[in-house]
């Protein structure tokens, strides 16, 4: 029995700001607000056959449902966790124009990890409010709370991706960064999209760059995932039946992305466990959507024996573009290779006894793989 799901919780899609990049597009236009007794149900259903559920709330921009929504859910989460010894992990992803003291104060209390999506040093090429954002997150930090930054990468800050790393490392700012990908706004606008050589070509010199960098202190997510990246090993094996999305209609989806709009899978009044969502029939026919776009887009990809076509079915739920699933294949397919190329030099240096010049992340990670051999 599978003991973890994820729920995605997203509470408005009405959106604050206008990044040039959001992969939302038109959806952000709609201003309908879920319900709390849609969400309270949706929390229930999951609860009764889960121990560990990890929710994050997403948009829209999900500080739009107001304090009380979120001090009336996380009250709600407690009383269930008592009641079925339920595990919540909460996460919050924002654009960070409403946290205000109240709401940071509230996230706090019940240990929720901010993600505020900010592009430190170049911010100002996608999105707006800079100097005051940063005040927000300088804040958010000095209150303790835990936070990191999700960091988009487009053409015009790709050459200073080396800087933007220094930046959030002087900072003391956890951070990932995420490349700008064709999708909703951002699908049209070429001077914003980067080749995907040239960014491959930066981020295995900043790679490069901070697996030796003792230095560094913050956690640099994108970074640590890719140090777990092996030849032998699936990345992210455990990704189908695992999340499932209440949207700001009341209504379960399979992810919560723009895609998911054409599988609807009900109200979470009319089933009485998770699981059965995805035995829906149109889980079922993403699933199969999936997996024929699959077929041709991954048959001549040398990185399929770690992929598994997860990143064509993460594309996917975004839209079935075909334009951009193969940009998606094309730029994983890249990251791997590159990655992996390193990490074998890596291992090769630790077998010959070559390790202190790593940082310790990647000392404690190789050393625990190469353990197991």
């Amino acid at each position: 029995m599978v003991h973890e799901i994820a729920l995605t919780i997203k509470p408005t899609m009405a959106c604050n700001m206008y990044c040039k990049h959001c992969f939302n597009g038109k959806l952000l236009k709609s201003s309908k607000q879920v319900d709390l007794e849609s969400v309270f149900r949706f929390i229930d259903i999951a609860a009764s056959e889960f121990k560990d559920i990890k929710i994050t709330f997403h948009g829209g921009e999900p500080t739009l449902a107001g304090y009380d929504f979120y001090k009336s859910v996380f009250a709600h989460e407690t009383k269930i966790s008592k009641k079925y010894g339920v595990v919540f992990t909460n996460l919050f992803t924002t654009n960070g124009l409403l946290l205000d003291e109240k709401l940071i104060d509230l996230l706090i209390k019940y240990n929720v990890l901010i993600n505020i999506s900010f592009d430190g040093p170049h911010n100002d090429i996608l999105r707006q409010d800079t100097k005051y954002i940063i005040s927000v997150i300088e804040k958010v930090q000095k209150k303790g709370a835990r936070f990191r930054i999700f960091c988009t990468v487009s053409a015009p800050s790709l050459p200073y991706l080396k800087e933007t790393y220094d930046w959030f490392k002087n900072k003391n700012w956890d951070f990932k960064i995420l490349p700008i990908e064709p999708r909703g706004c951002a699908e049209k606008n070429y001077n914003l999209l980067m080749n995907i050589e040239a960014f491959l070509d930066k981020l295995e010199d900043l790679y490069r760059i901070w697996i030796i960098d003792n230095s560094c202190k913050i956690k640099f997510y994108t970074f640590q995932e890719f140090a777990n990246l092996r030849r032998d090993i699936q990345f992210k094996p455990y990704w189908i039946n695992r999340e499932i999305a209440l949207n700001p209609d009341g209504l379960i989806y399979p992810f919560g992305r723009p895609n998911d709009m054409h599988f609807c899978l009900g109200s979470p009044f009319d089933v009485e466990k998770i699981s059965e969502c995805f035995c829906n029939k149109n889980y079922k026919k993403l699933l199969f959507n999936m997996k024929e776009y699959a077929k041709e887009q991954c048959k001549k990809c040398d990185s399929f024996h770690i992929c598994r076509s997860v990143c064509v079915y993460m594309s996917y739920v975004y839209g079935d573009n075909p334009e951009s699933l193969q940009y998606e294949c094309k730029m994983s397919n890249g990251i791997f290779n590159r990655i992996l190329k390193v990490n074998d030099e890596i291992i090769e240096n630790f077998r010959s006894g070559n390790m202190e010049i790593y940082n310790d992340f990647v000392k404690d990670s190789f050393k625990s793989f190469l353990a197991k051999e």
